[in-house]
């Protein structure tokens, strides 16, 4: 798996990264009303891209779309949370024993680099750039899982806890010890050992879970 070339975003795409860094960053706050007029204003575009956008978030659980009411930045549930974290132990660890089995040498590689952009991120606190980087570790896994099935569901399931994922690793302080959980996920999978990769996924999903209930939930 290699990069894709750089090209030029879309102003959709544009738009949408800043928004979502500003959501997740806590600049927009939960609950806060999204208004397409000011947005237009300041972003200097007509509403088209800013609904496209608006349509992305929504798929991501980052916003409501609320018809007559408004686009307001969506709320952190304990529900939401609990339902999530029933099926994400079982998808995830799935995803990992088909990946180990398929993976390549050069495969593996990808994703030790990935490590090592991820451990220069975390010593530079840049929060951002390091779940950005760990969005693409664990995308990268699901696809050497070879299943497009779980890869399908795997996606949605990573659009739609966004934020959760965002907060449980970036703001409680936990870029280091992630890193360090994901160096040794990449020995696991030299290792081809299965078993050891099931019980990394498995801690690692287990205490963001406990950051979440602990830091947002009370």
């Amino acid at each position: 798996m290699t990069d894709l070339p750089e090209r030029k975003k879309s102003r959709v795409e544009q738009l949408l990264e800043q928004l979502r860094r500003d959501i997740l960053k806590g600049t927009l706050k939960p609950r806060e009303r999204l208004l397409e007029e000011s947005i237009a204003k300041k972003f200097g575009m007509s509403r088209s891209p800013i609904r496209e956008a608006f349509r992305i978030l929504e798929s991501e659980g980052l916003i409501q779309i609320m018809p007559r009411k408004g686009v307001y930045v969506a709320d952190i549930g304990e529900e939401d949370i609990n339902a999530i974290y029933e099926i994400t132990p079982a998808l995830e660890e799935i995803a990992a024993k088909l990946a180990c089995r398929n993976m390549t040498g050069k495969d593996i590689e990808f994703l030790s680099e990935i490590t090592d952009k991820m451990g220069k991120a975390a010593e530079e606190k840049d929060s951002y750039l390091y779940f950005k980087l760990n969005r693409k570790f664990h995308e990268a896994i699901h696809k050497f899982s070879g299943n497009k099935f779980l890869i399908k569901m795997l996606r949605t399931m990573s659009d739609q806890t966004y934020r959760n994922r965002y907060l449980s690793l970036v703001l409680f302080g936990r870029l280091k010890q992630s890193h360090k959980r994901h160096v040794k996920i990449v020995e696991a999978f030299r290792e081809r050992d299965e078993k050891k990769l099931s019980r990394l996924r498995r801690k690692q999903i287990s205490d963001s879970k406990k950051t979440l209930g602990k830091k947002i939930l009370g």
